[in-house]
């Protein structure tokens, strides 16, 4: 919580590495991560984005987890600005359950404003888990 501003690729590469360090994913998760931004933004809008690897890369999926960052400064993304960084790794569709939470709780630029300065590590974690 609270990260200060950094490029784009940086906050995919530490979503990354987050990843990595919880056993979500092996290391060549993540260049795939790189990849997909340079498809198209993973900016999704509402200060939201959601680094998430290509097809290649999803046998490198250990087990379906999350990593959250949140930058209150915001990050220049693309046309956008992003306060919140949601990194996806997810076996089968269980990423849909995930998107879906992450877009209840974002539903406009205030509400995840409010979500990135007000939210505790264990508010976000219940809130993305569907606990609350």
């Amino acid at each position: 919580l609270g990260c200060k501003p950094v490029t784009p690729e940086e906050a995919i590469k530490a979503c990354g590495k987050l990843m990595v360090d919880s056993g979500y994913v092996e290391e060549g998760y993540v260049p795939g991560m790189i990849d997909r931004e340079e498809e198209f933004s993973l900016a999704i809008g509402n200060h939201v984005a959601i680094p998430h690897g290509t097809v290649a890369v999803k046998p490198l999926i250990k087990k379906t987890g999350i990593v959250v960052m949140t930058y209150p400064e915001g990050i220049e993304w693309g046309d956008d600005i992003v306060k919140l960084v949601v990194g996806i790794a997810a076996t089968g569709d269980e990423h849909l359950d995930i998107l879906a939470r992450i877009v209840a709780a974002a539903d406009d630029e205030e509400a995840t404003d409010k979500l990135v300065e007000t939210a505790t590590e264990e508010d976000l974690f219940k809130l993305l888990n569907g606990l609350e």
